[in-house]
């Protein structure tokens, strides 16, 4: 079955170009007649399959994280954690709730690379070492602690705002770190490139410990065990069932071979569709990220790409690496203003169902430059393309162009809270898929080329389908800039100005 499409509606997230122009100086170079130069303006004919749903994701498919680091964790002479940490961040800080709130539902992945060194401490009297920078370890830390007071104000934290919590657990405790040997020893300052083999048993009991006191405090996991509705599962079946997945993985997969999409072919089928793949932590770039870059609106065309491609190939979610800390956070709290990135994951919570269109990008022979100027942005028509080739009679042709540079994601769109009032009042201007429809993601990476699309394969209506466009354009600022603007406003790009 396709959208629910009584009417169609388009809701268009596009994110603008690289920037810069097609420009050259002196004489141009004589080429042969069959090039011509490449087209500052390129008309693409896209057509969405509705009947054929490429996946289905998890309606909760939006996921962020908050990470240990302390504010001591330093990378190329920043040190951008301060107060942004699990153990520090102030939860009842207004912009951090709004952003979460805005969000709602989604995960909050709460862990990272310290988790491998966390203890629990259940009781005042437990001893909480803190995390204590140690130049002799990889990861550059030792110690870290978890007191029961501060893990439960995270639970309550996420009930009041709509987000479920997945939780990294010390998977070292019990093990021991083999000697280093003396040439592995790092120099000054510098971390050492191996040291990192452990040995020996894992050591649950801290963590059951923090399990337990978790249940004592009325939260709950998500495993249902014998109290389930539907069905009545015993902690062993749930672990000889894990176990079983884990070997038909192992079995499956190739890491040198490894991509995503296999991976979630494997999982899927291994599991009946029962368990879907995901990705703990997606953060843009190593180390804490780059300034003017992971935090800038340039970061909008990789991470919009990630969620779309992540969707297309049946992964349960993506968590963005982070919603405070580092370079990749998509909360500012300095600035008091989220991250460009923010704002696609909004509109991508807000507008995309879990629902996975095909899209089709057809091959066509195009006209030459000269010839583009009139295509528009974006073209939407019920009817089905004519053929493969589209040629001007008596222009000059580029063949096999198929827009490599333009990125396109169909869902069905998401409804929207509300609509059914909307409908009911009699006003008939457009809003978050009032009617049933589709949305769709294009992302244009070229960096001197507007595309021209045309959408194919929508169901045929009497009227022009209404349609609405979120834009997302860098600021005069340009592609580094921390600041994005929707539609060409700037004041909108805040939680509470949330489309």
């Amino acid at each position: 079955m396709g959208c629910a499409t009584l009417a169609f509606q388009l809701l268009l997230a596009h994110i603008a170009g690289l920037g810069g122009s097609a420009s050259g100086g002196g004489a141009e170079a004589k080429r042969p007649p069959s090039r011509i130069p490449p087209p500052s303006r390129l008309p693409v004919r896209l057509r969405l399959v509705q009947s054929e749903a490429v996946s289905r994701t998890r309606d909760t498919s939006t996921c962020v994280s908050l990470d240990w680091w302390p504010a001591e964790k330093c990378d190329y002479g920043s040190c951008p954690w301060t107060n942004s940490s699990l153990l520090t961040a102030d939860l009842s800080d207004p912009l951090l709730g709004s952003a979460i709130a805005a969000l709602a539902p989604l995960h909050l992945r709460v862990g990272g690379s310290l988790a491998d060194q966390v203890s629990f401490a259940l009781s005042r009297e437990d001893g909480c070492p803190p995390f204590a920078v140690d130049v002799t370890r990889r990861i550059g830390f030792t110690g870290g602690c978890l007191r029961l007071s501060r893990w439960l104000e995270v639970l309550s934290f996420c009930e009041r705002l709509g987000c479920g919590v997945l939780f990294s657990v010390n998977a070292l405790r019990g093990r021991t770190r083999d000697e280093c040997q003396p040439a592995a020893l790092p120099a000054k300052d510098a971390r050492p490139p191996c040291c990192s083999s452990y040995s020996g048993a894992w050591d649950s009991s801290n963590l059951l410990a923090l399990l337990r006191a978790t249940a004592a405090a009325g939260k709950r996991n998500e495993l249902a065990g014998d109290a389930g509705i539907e069905a009545h599962l015993s902690a062993a079946e749930y672990a000889r069932d894990l176990l079983s997945l884990r070997r038909e993985v192992a079995r499956s997969l190739d890491p040198k071979k490894l991509d995503s999409a296999a991976a979630a072919r494997v999982i899927n089928a291994s599991s009946s569709g029962l368990v879907a793949p995901a990705v703990s932590e997606s953060g843009g770039a190593y180390n804490s990220g780059q300034r003017g870059v992971t935090d800038g609106f340039v970061s909008s065309f990789w991470f919009n790409d990630l969620l779309g491609a992540l969707a297309r190939h049946g992964h349960a979610f993506g968590c963005r690496q982070a919603i405070l800390g580092g370079h990749y956070a998509l909360l500012d709290l300095r600035r008091r203003q989220p991250a460009p990135d923010f704002y696609s994951l909004l509109l991508w919570r807000r507008l995309m169902s879990p629902k996975s269109l095909r899209v089709v990008k057809l091959k066509r022979v195009l006209r030459a430059a000269s010839g583009l100027a009139a295509a528009p942005l974006l073209n939407i028509s019920s009817a089905e393309p004519d053929g493969a080739e589209e040629e001007e009679s008596g222009g000059n042709h580029r063949a096999g162009i198929t827009a490599p540079l333009l990125r396109a994601y169909a869902h069905c769109a998401r409804s929207s809270p509300g609509h059914a009032a909307h409908a009911a009042s009699g006003d008939d201007s457009p809003t978050l898929n009032a009617w049933g429809g589709v949305a769709v993601l294009l992302l244009n990476l070229a960096p001197s080329i507007t595309h021209g699309v045309g959408l194919a394969g929508l169901a045929r209506t009497d009227a022009p389908p209404p349609r609405l466009d979120f834009l997302l354009t860098p600021t005069r600022a340009g592609l580094r800039a921390p600041r994005v603007a929707l539609n060409g406003d700037t004041s909108s790009s805040r939680p509470a100005h949330a489309p």
